[in-house]
């Protein structure tokens, strides 16, 4: 039985109160023939005009990795929003747009169930999965059963919607029938019946650990979404959501129709281009850790970083009579915790209002809370001289740390190496604790070892320099030198000494079992046998990284980056492109 089935849920009670009230002494009494009838009850008096238009609040969270100690503040702006919506006779729908799980130990230990008990207490509408919510793979603790094991229980755990209409079943090129899993809902707020459609990244096969996603596909969402918003308003929707697990990034805020700020090749602005008019009103995006808060033509498409930074909002504004659309307006993300490196924050305030922390969804988390602290100060033994933090596009000081520790857990291997993608955390200068480690590398996976011939890893990372959809590698063990000659990369790896690597010789490489069962398509170049790797060496990396860290006396970022003479020597940063 797994940590998460002893976690205990949360109680909410309701106390119902009656007031009366009786006539005032020394009042005359009233002539039976001059009796008037009795003032109507509240409820029966007329209640003033509500206004010609009705808004509906779209409040969106999205990647949140397991954050859940920021929820209690969220709720305090959730009702914040809802007394807003209160006044005008509107009403607040609560979205999630994917990677509910996978980050923090909070979240971790439970296999995702702790941050599913907190979207029911916080009252979430709906959720669209994302690509890390198959990282737990199968049930209990080992790696063998189904391989959607976790995510298939967290599903019918939720009582709330899931949504994923592209998510598919090779042998079908049907939506699995999972019990709780649909393509789209339609859920009554303030009576308007508001459509919601979730969809996945197309990257998502390519990212989620191979075995963990056997016999399931992705297929393009914009046709997916599409075909579902048109069932949705066939079933009497006012207007349509979308959920997508894909997003943009945006650096400025300041006009919604200015794109300029924006990378222009974002995925989730294709799907919006891609979807019919009407199809959907209003699109809230994750998968990018980015701000986005635009217009694609008249769609408004909200995105809020990532780990609980911010929230998004779109506010959709209705004809009251008739609930036609009139207009929907996109707000910039709003802060919850600048601070992603901490546990909590302190609530701020917004809509002029000072944000109060929920306490009942406060003592909803609590039990995960307390299950993880000690396990978050547990000491691993040395002391890091100043703060460590990731980087995707360039070598680091901490990607060299974990490539350096996974080496030395594989006996006899050559080089390690890790993908960008998995650094996440900052290891903060002192006393390096579990949680520091954990922070760092929060990712599930076993240790694993491939066997390639020096060419084939050349031309492996030839091709991952050659393009950026991943996070850059961290290397070990040897030193990369690329160049361009006569218009062609080149790349050469030597050893500590200098000597350079045969094209024939045999090395191992020690990487995690995502890499080397075809995460992010790193190893894919070579085409290896089967024979060539050993997904699983017995030990889970971060266990065996923990174990190399606790015989070092200290960490110093000077020692394992240096800048003039880099692991990884490269003429500009990724993608390298040789004309």
């Amino acid at each position: 039985m797994t940590t998460a089935r002893r976690l205990g849920r949360a109680l909410v009670t309701a106390v119902a109160l009656v007031a009366c009230s009786t006539p005032p002494r020394g009042a005359a009494p009233v002539p039976e023939q001059a009796a008037v009838a009795p003032a109507p009850p509240p409820s029966a008096r007329p209640s003033p005009a509500l206004p010609a238009t009705i808004t509906i609040s779209v409040l969106g969270l999205n990647d949140l990795h397991g954050r859940i100690s920021v929820l209690p503040v969220f709720a305090g702006h959730v009702a914040i929003v809802k007394e807003l919506r209160e006044r005008d006779g509107g009403g607040v729908l609560l979205l999630d747009a994917g990677d509910m799980f996978q980050g923090t130990l909070e979240a971790n230990l439970s296999e995702g169930e702790s941050v599913i008990e907190a979207y029911r207490a916080l009252g979430v509408h709906a959720v669209a999965l994302g690509n890390h919510e198959f990282d737990f793979g199968p049930l209990g603790e080992g790696r063998a059963g189904d391989p959607q094991g976790v995510i298939k229980a967290r599903i019918a755990q939720a009582g709330f919607p899931v949504l994923s209409a592209n998510l598919l079943e090779k042998s079908s090129g049907q939506r699995p029938a999972w019990p709780g899993l649909g393509a789209g809902t339609i859920v009554e707020i303030a009576g308007v019946k508001v459509g919601v459609v979730g969809a996945l990244t197309m990257q998502t096969p390519s990212i989620v650990m191979a075995a963990f996603f056997e016999g399931l596909d992705v297929g393009a969402p914009a046709p997916a979404v599409a075909a579902e918003a048109e069932k949705l308003r066939r079933r009497g929707a006012d207007v349509v959501i979308a959920l997508l697990h894909a997003g943009a990034k945006c650096q400025s805020f300041d006009d919604p129709r200015d794109r300029s700020s924006c990378e222009p090749d974002s995925e989730v602005f294709a799907v919006a281009e891609q979807l019919p008019a009407r199809s959907v009103d209003a699109i809230v995006a994750g998968h990018t850790h980015a701000g986005v808060a635009h217009y694609v033509g008249e769609i408004p498409v909200v995105e809020a970083f990532s780990r609980g930074k911010a929230f998004s909002r779109v506010d959709l504004i209705l004809d009251r009579k008739s609930r036609t659309l009139l207009r929907a307006l996109p707000h910039a993300p709003a802060t919850l915790c600048p601070d992603t490196t901490r546990l909590e924050c302190e609530p701020g305030r917004y809509e002029g209002k000072q944000v109060v922390a929920d306490a009942k969804l406060a003592e909803v988390i609590a039990p995960a809370l307390r299950l993880a602290r000690e396990k978050r100060a547990q000491l691993l033994g040395p002391e890091v001289k100043d703060s460590l933090s990731p980087a995707h596009r360039v070598e680091s000081a901490m990607g060299n740390l974990l490539a350096d520790v996974t080496l030395e857990a594989v006996p006899g291997a050559d080089a390690a190496v890790l993908n960008g993608g998995s650094l996440r955390g900052i290891i903060p200068a002192g006393p390096l604790t579990y949680v520091g480690l954990y922070e760092a590398m929060p990712f599930e996976n076993r240790l694993a070892s491939v066997k390639l011939l020096g060419k084939d890893f050349v031309r492996i990372l030839e091709h991952h320099l050659k393009h950026d959809r991943h996070g850059i590698v961290s290397l070990a063990g040897l030193w990369l030198e690329a160049s361009c000659h006569q218009g062609a990369l080149r790349v050469t790896l030597r050893r500590a000494n200098g000597k350079p690597v045969r094209p024939d010789e045999l090395l191992t490489i020690a990487t995690s079992d995502y890499l080397a069962t075809g995460g992010d398509q790193l190893f894919a170049p070579a085409n290896l046998p089967r024979e060539r790797i050993q997904p699983d060496l017995g030990k889970a990396l971060r266990d065996a990284m923990a174990e190399g860290l606790s015989k070092r006396r200290k960490v110093d970022p000077k020692d394992l980056f240096d800048s003039k003479r880099p692991r990884l020597k490269l003429p500009t940063e990724r993608p390298l492109v040789c004309n």
